[in-house]
């Protein structure tokens, strides 16, 4: 039972994540001219919690 309820933790919260990560693209023209960023620091958005989200998956098992 404790497994299941870590398993429904985890769906939740990436089911979470996800709408934050998705709804950037969207914008990032606007964000772009607004906050006066180069295409680097736009590209950054975007790929930062794709790393993270790899990187930090090898240490879910340990949870």
């Amino acid at each position: 039972m404790k497994i299941f309820k870590n398993v429904t933790l985890v769906i939740i919260v990436a089911f979470n994540l996800r709408w934050g990560i998705t709804s950037v693209s969207p914008v990032v023209d606007y964000l772009k001219l607004q906050l006066s960023l180069s295409n680097f620091q736009v590209s950054l958005l975007t790929s930062i919690p794709v790393f993270c989200m790899g990187i930090f998956a090898f240490f879910v098992g340990l949870l």
